[in-house]
C-alpha cells in the first residue's frame, strides 16, 4: 500500500512540474542558409526548437536590403519584447539601407506564414512611399 501511495505522489509531482515548465516552441531558420525558411514547403519539423530562455516568444523578421532588393527572412526565439507591446505585434523600421518588419507572437510555432497585422502592413506601405519620395 505504501509503495502505491509513493507512486501516486511521484506521478502527480512530475505531472505538475512538467506542466509548469513549458517552453515555447518556435521555428528557427534563416533564408540566408535555408530557402525553405521563406517558402515553408515540405516537412518543417526539423526547424522547430524549444526556446530555452524564460518568458521567450517567437519572432519573424523580414529585411529588404535597399541596394540590391535582397529579402532575408529570419524566424527564431525572442526574449526582448517590443516596448509597450506585450501581445502579438509587428514593428516596421525603415532606413536608407534596409526596410525591416519584425513580428512577435506568443504561441507554439506562431512565427510561420505572414504575421503582418493591418497596422503593420499600413506602416510598411507608408514607410516605403516615404523612402521612395526622398523625405
Amino acid at each position: 500500500m505504501r509503495s502505491s501511495n509513493a507512486l501516486c505522489i511521484t506521478i502527480v509531482f512530475f505531472t505538475l512540474i512538467s506542466s509548469a515548465v513549458h517552453c515555447i516552441r518556435c521555428f528557427n531558420c534563416s533564408s540566408r542558409t535555408n530557402m525553405n525558411c521563406v517558402t515553408f514547403e515540405g516537412d518543417n519539423a526539423s526547424m522547430i526548437v524549444e526556446c530555452p530562455q524564460p518568458n521567450a516568444f517567437c519572432r519573424k523578421t523580414r529585411q529588404i536590403i535597399t541596394a540590391d532588393s535582397t529579402t532575408i527572412i529570419t524566424r527564431a526565439c525572442g526574449w526582448i519584447k517590443f516596448e509597450e507591446h506585450s501581445g502579438d505585434y509587428c514593428m516596421v523600421t525603415n532606413t536608407n539601407f534596409k526596410q525591416e518588419t519584425s513580428c512577435q507572437c506568443f504561441t507554439d510555432t506562431c512565427n510561420t506564414g505572414s504575421m503582418m497585422t493591418g497596422q503593420a502592413l499600413f506602416l510598411s506601405i507608408v514607410s516605403a512611399l516615404i523612402s521612395l519620395s526622398g523625405y
